[in-house]
């Protein structure tokens, strides 16, 4: 059968029109089910009834109406007075009729009119007389009669409790028992009406039951008890029910009452007991929803875990480190770990790699990590919780759990801080006169090993297995990556402290008694030595990762690294080294000796700086397009340095010589001149613009220290001498730039 394009079309039409239409009836049929079974046993009979089948033409009129389009379609008057008639009136008039009669009772109590125990009756009468109409109202106006028994609730609570309180009618356990019994009415009219409202009601009455009825006696075991049993019951009609709201008013009420009360008591076994069993009441209540009755975990629940946790923690840590051994608390908080990974470990075999595994999970990774600093110290709890990242991150890639892996970072972290803020300001803690801290083999240095033997280790577990499909393939080759820098930079950090410490050992224990002077050379060696090894790291780093295919951001940031070391040195470096030969050629004192080594040692230092450049220019050379700024222009930074330090050994070896601050001038001047004329040949010979821009630029800067510095504390001669060689170093530029000028263009 041949179609044409446009009837099919038509059809296509049709065909989805259709199924718009059994979308639309699919929806109202849910929603009438959902209706039918929240209807009332009395209610429900009614379904029972035949219904009225429409004439086939009014059903052909029908049309699928959702909910949303019938709220729309009905006059908005209508609900207005609806609400007010079916919903507002009665709530009010509950109201004014308990606050009626509580006018009336006040007015008979101020004037006498009824003895005490006729105002108890009478109470009692009104209460029981409104819970029988609501009862009788109930087949027919279910509102109205909750509204009714709410009030009549609400009547008999306080006729007892002014029974008790100001009458003194009935003692103390009577009166107990009577108002229990109240609160089991209201609890099982909540499930007859199946109204959360009177539920909530009924819990908050059972709650505050020993509070209003209280002698003042401390007695928390009976408290306690009793609202543990009042628990187990309102919370099982919760999960029937799913009624998250009283669910909820139970643990906030439950938790409020406990803590406020351990917050002031010193009853350790008490405090212990009943904060473990309502940890375990509300946590085996998440978990028969959970594997019960197959809820899904939602946000609030994340939020119900975290809060019940901290609810119980934090009191009994307390109580736990009130005992006369280090002991309990440490047990504490592995009793802790122990039930949020055995619950996760529930989960895991029940619903598999699941929020409620997961944020379980890390609760109890949680109080792994903080059980080391509760009965350790440094270096202890650092290896430990170096330990601690290795099974997690070979946990999480062995067995795939995604939740074991991604917990290792923030481990990762805090060994870090730990590093950082703790185990490095304790090396210069300890440097006090006399000092006797062995190199490479004290504990501080334990700390460092640790840790960074635990980074490598978590290093050769991202290469050797596979990451699960939670982490991606990408993710993994950048944690490659941050490895790498992280196991570099604590490395760094570790060398650095110990040639650091070394050197302030040294200089506390060169102090004389007799002068009371430090050898204050030291100082400065110190900073020279640091400065080598920062050279020689970064240059270990180039070459290891000039043949490596890393990521491009890595080798960029060697570069930025290696220039920000060449800098340091240039400033820095050389700053302390004139230090050095001053100290040499004019001490301060004569209570230290100087030797040579006070002049060679800068020689080993261009070397390290020789070095770095070296690696620097392999690392741009071999690297990929995007280094490409770094590689045309790397060769001026060779220049520019190269400069500095000749004119620096320039400076250095007149001073040795005994010549004044004139001469140095003047050499730097013609030096500088001469370096202007190298530039300019190497430009021209490379076609490098760049150089040759350098050449004219570094000319330009000499002329004007020359006419603007120099000249003014030059003698006639001297003058003559640097205007005549830097005139004909001039002539020298002009003339290149002549002979090469089409080479140039």
């Amino acid at each position: 059968m041949e179609m044409s394009p446009f009837e099919f079309e038509l059809l296509q039409q049709k065909l989805a029109m259709l199924q718009r239409k059994q979308q639309a009836l699919d929806a109202e049929l849910r929603q009438l089910q959902s209706t039918i079974n929240d209807l009332t046993p009395t209610q429900r009979a009614l379904k029972k009834m035949p219904a009225v089948v429409p004439a086939p033409d009014q059903e052909k009129k029908l049309m699928p109406f959702t909910p949303e389009s019938r709220a729309k379609s009905a006059p908005k008057s209508i609900d207005i007075e609806r609400f007010i008639g079916e919903n507002l009136a009665n709530k009010i008039g509950a109201f004014i009729t308990v606050l009626g009669v509580a006018i009336g009772l006040k007015y008979v109590i101020d004037n006498n009119l009824i003895g005490p125990v006729s105002r108890i009756v009478l109470g009692y009468f009104i209460g029981g007389t409104m819970f029988f109409v609501s009862q009788r109202l109930r087949s027919k106006y279910l509102d109205l009669s909750a509204v009714i028994l709410s009030a009549a609730l609400c009547i008999a609570y306080f006729t007892s409790y002014a029974a008790h309180v100001f009458y003194h009618l009935i003692p103390q356990a009577p009166a107990f028992l009577i108002m229990l019994f109240i609160t089991t009415v209201a609890v099982w009219q909540a499930l007859v009406y199946n109204r959360q409202v009177i539920a909530i009601g009924s819990l908050v009455g059972a709650y505050f039951i020993p509070f209003l009825l209280s002698d003042g006696s401390d007695r928390p075991v009976f408290l306690f008890i009793y609202m543990g049993i009042v628990n187990c019951g309102i919370l099982y009609i919760a999960l029937q029910r799913s009624w998250k709201v009283m669910q909820w008013a139970a643990f906030v009420i439950s938790w409020w009452i406990l803590n406020d009360w351990c917050s002031g008591s010193r009853q350790i076994e008490t405090g212990l007991t009943f904060l473990s069993l309502f940890f375990v009441i509300f946590t085996a209540v998440y978990v028969a929803e959970k594997l019960l009755l197959k809820m899904a975990h939602k946000n609030w629940d994340t939020a119900y875990l975290i809060f019940n946790a901290l609810f119980f923690f934090f009191p009994g840590y307390r109580f736990a480190s009130m005992a006369n051994t280090d002991y309990y608390s440490g047990l504490f908080i592995l009793a802790n770990m122990a039930a949020h990974l055995g619950l996760s470990y529930i989960f895991f075999r029940r619903l598999g790699q699941s929020s409620p595994f997961g944020l379980l999970t890390i609760l109890g990774l949680i109080c792994l990590a903080l059980f080391f600093p509760d009965q350790f110290d440094n270096p202890i709890l650092t290896i430990c919780w170096s330990v601690e990242l290795i099974a997690l991150f070979w946990i999480g890639r062995r067995q795939k759990w995604a939740i074991y892996e991604q917990a290792a970072i923030p481990m990762l972290v805090v060994l870090g801080i730990d590093i950082l803020f703790v185990v490095t300001p304790a090396y210069y803690r300890h440097i006090v006169f006399p000092v006797v801290l062995q190199p490479l083999l004290n504990e501080f240095s334990s700390c460092f090993v640790s840790v960074i033997a635990a980074v490598i280790a978590v290093f050769w577990i991202n290469k050797k297995y596979q990451p699960s499909e939670e982490v991606d393939q990408q993710a993994s080759a950048s944690l490659s990556s941050s490895l790498l820098l992280l196991i570099g930079g604590l490395t760094y950090i570790y060398f650095f402290n110990e040639i650091s410490a070394y050197f302030d050992i040294a200089y506390a224990n060169s102090y004389d008694k007799a002068s009371r002077v430090h050898f204050e050379d030291i100082s400065a060696f110190k900073i020279v030595w640091l400065i080598n090894y920062t050279l020689l790291f970064l240059t270990t780093l180039n070459l290891t990762t000039t043949r490596k295919d890393t990521q491009y951001w890595y080798k960029e940031m060697l570069v930025v690294l290696g220039l920000a070391g060449v800098s340091l040195f240039l400033v820095v470096g050389l700053y302390q080294l004139g230090f050095l030969k001053n100290c040499y050629m004019s001490p301060v004192d004569a209570v230290y000796e100087r030797t040579t080594w006070h002049l060679w040692i800068r020689y080993l230092s261009m070397g390290f700086l020789g070095l770095l450049l070296w690696s620097l220019r392999r690392l741009v050379k071999s690297a990929s397009v995007p280094m490409k700024v770094f590689s045309e222009n790397f060769d001026l930074l060779l220049y520019g340095t190269a400069l500095w330090m000749i004119s620096s050994e320039l400076v250095h070896w007149l001073e040795l010589y005994g010549l004044g601050d004139r001469s140095y001038k003047i050499a730097l001047s013609i030096l500088f001149g001469c370096w202007s004329v190298m530039l300019t040949i190497l430009g021209i010979r490379q076609s490098r613009k760049i150089l040759r821009i350098a050449a004219i630029s570094l000319f330009t800067a000499t002329l004007l220290k020359l006419f603007m510095y120099d000249l003014e504390h030059l003698s006639t001669i001297a003058k003559t001498v640097v205007m005549v060689a830097l005139g004909g170093l001039l002539l020298a530029i002009s003339f290149l730039y002549n002979k090469f000028k089409a080479d140039i263009l």
